[in-house]
């Protein structure tokens, strides 16, 4: 399975999310695994609704890709 970082704005409407792009900004950043994902999002500090020490009303979300 392979995971990405979603930011989703309003969750009543789907058009405002954002896919996390990978470095070049060229296309998505795809992780191995939900646990690579949030680390990236705790080491540039961005904690999501899926870590222990998340914002409860956070909006960026790791998702899995099927």
């Amino acid at each position: 399975m392979s995971y990405i970082i979603v930011h989703i704005y309003d969750p009543q409407d789907i058009e405002t999310m954002d896919v996390l792009p990978d470095e070049k900004g060229e296309s998505i950043q795809i992780f191995e695994n939900k646990v690579e994902a949030i680390q990236f999002l705790n080491q540039i500090g961005r904690p999501s609704n899926e870590t222990e020490s998340s914002w409860v009303d956070s909006d960026v979300h790791v998702v899995r890709l099927q």
